[in-house]
């Protein structure tokens, strides 16, 4: 029993995955263990979890296979189901991994085996997060939490509810979650758990775009991976770094990080590699053809497909309308700026497009007009952005200012009347009169009717003599429009667009 303790220790203490198969093969070898069916296979399932964390899902998927074929008894039949679930899970067949855990579960509904179920629960929630079913893994990471006693479990699953908050731009809620993981390490003393926490932190920052602070974070995370040599940490850890510097507008640091991510990535696993290859093309997006680029997204996309990983598809299915837009492709862009539209909005993957809208307005304001939609309704999370302690005042200013001017004009009622042009406030002086300034207000209010002029002359001057409404018209109109085109500014070099609208 000593051995399969120090097992436990290495793996989820040090994170040293070699070291803890050492230590479970010494337990499998004792006499003791190799006697006691129960006992020996969980030090087997310990094991095979190790194996499946290594990436060699075909030595504990043949070890299970045989343990399933031996083993007696319901409750070890469920724990096989489970662990060959992880396993289809981890080779990105979502469906098999599906039907193993539904049926690992049958198993358990006459049992009072909380401890077995709340690893199913946590499963299916990562199935689920995994093909973009934001709510249904939030209701499997809930079902985990509020049946499990363990803290470690409590901890991970909280920074999963952390992770797919941010992604649906719900950042307020995400901290919430990230809190009650670092209430949590207070007692997990574990540089395993140091870095899952962080690795939290690290996308709720990145998806509200504070890139900076998500860059030192990210850091962070790099050092404590390289510490423990936990080269999937390591590999991840450089591919947040390589994501932030490209956000950043860095893209010599953005392709540098990216060759050490390679270093570390475990090409057996399909996910990994083909969302590594989606990273790898976004940051040369703008340094080659973009045709040339097109084949290879659209590969991406058919693996996606394949394994229902509607999240990453959404992405994909995006920077594939911005190659062909960049190709001159508009109409294949728009078939797939529809596509990627349709599929965020009915899953609710707010963050990105929101990020997407800060760092290239021109294109997003195309795909807009392309899907009839408006631009306004993808700022909505600003507002809870706004609300999250953990972004900085900085980032929050930038974002504010950055919703401000995307307004061309903007009405204040409360307080005084104003208007703001492109954020700017329009100086009281530019009105002749007063009235010019409250008729706008009224246009801007009675926006979605027809206005004649008999109508706006009746309410605005009733007492103008017959002779002079024309001019007393038009001069009120003029003022209106010398003020917006006042407020316009000049075209210059710098300020020419990128994109043809």
């Amino acid at each position: 029993m000593l051995n399969y303790y120090s097992g436990l220790l290495a793996k989820y203490h040090y994170g040293n995955l070699e070291d803890a198969i050492i230590f479970f093969d010494k337990a499998l070898n004792n006499p003791v263990s190799s006697a006691d069916e129960d006992l020996n296979l969980t030090i087997t399932l310990a094991k095979m979890e190790v194996l499946i964390n290594q990436g060699k899902t075909d030595d504990a998927y043949n070890e299970l296979e045989m343990l399933e074929n031996k083993s007696s008894g319901a409750i070890n039949k469920a724990k096989i189901y489970y662990f060959i679930g992880h396993i289809h899970f981890q080779r990105n067949d979502n469906n098999s991994a599906l039907n193993y855990a539904n049926k690992a579960l049958d198993i358990l509904n006459e049992s009072e085996n909380n401890t077995l179920k709340e690893d199913i629960y946590n499963l299916l929630g990562n199935i689920n997060i995994t093909n973009g079913e934001f709510i249904k893994a939030i209701h499997y990471y809930e079902l985990t939490q509020n049946t499990t006693q363990s803290l470690q479990k409590k901890l991970v699953v909280n920074g999963n509810l952390a992770v797919l908050y941010s992604r649906s731009a719900k950042f307020r809620k995400a901290e919430e979650s990230l809190n009650r993981t670092k209430e949590l390490l207070k007692f997990l003393n574990s540089p395993i758990f140091e870095i899952a926490v962080k690795m939290s932190e690290y996308t709720i920052l990145f998806e509200a775009g504070d890139y900076k602070n998500a860059l030192n974070t990210a850091e962070t995370v790099n050092r404590q991976a390289l510490k423990i040599k936990n080269y999937l940490y390591i590999s991840l850890s450089y591919q947040f770094l390589s994501e932030c510097s490209y956000y950043l507008k860095n893209s010599e640091a953005a392709d540098s990080y990216t060759a050490l991510a390679l270093k570390y990535i475990n090409r057996d696993t399909g996910s990994e590699s083909v969302l590594f290859d989606l990273i790898t093309i976004i940051n040369r997006l703008n340094k080659t053809n973009a045709e040339s680029l097109v084949p290879k997204i659209e590969d991406v996309i058919k693996f996606l497909e394949t394994n229902n990983s509607n999240y990453d598809k959404a992405i994909a299915l995006y920077y594939l309308a911005k190659c062909y837009f960049l190709s001159g492709s508009e109409a294949a862009s728009a078939k797939y700026i529809n596509l990627t539209f349709n599929l965020a909005r009915e899953k609710g993957y707010d963050a990105f497009f929101f990020r997407e809208f800060m760092f290239d307005p021109e294109f997003f304001e195309f795909a807009c007009k392309t899907s009839g939609l408006n631009k306004f309704e993808f700022l909505t999370p600003g507002d809870s952005l706004n609300e999250t302690e953990l972004i900085s005042t900085e980032h929050k200013k930038s974002v504010n200012h950055f919703i401000e001017n995307c307004y061309v004009l903007k009405m204040y009622l409360f307080g005084g009347l104003k208007f703001l042009y492109r954020g700017k406030e329009i100086p009281e002086n530019k009105w002749i009169r007063k009235k010019r300034k409250l008729i706008l207000c009224y246009l801007l209010l009675e926006n979605n009717k027809r206005l004649s002029k008999d109508r706006i002359v009746d309410i605005f001057f009733p007492d103008t003599p017959l002779e002079s409404i024309d001019n007393t018209f038009h001069q009120a109109v003029s003022n209106i429009r010398s003020v917006l085109k006042s407020e316009t500014p000049g075209k210059t070099k710098e300020s020419k667009k990128k994109y043809r609208f």
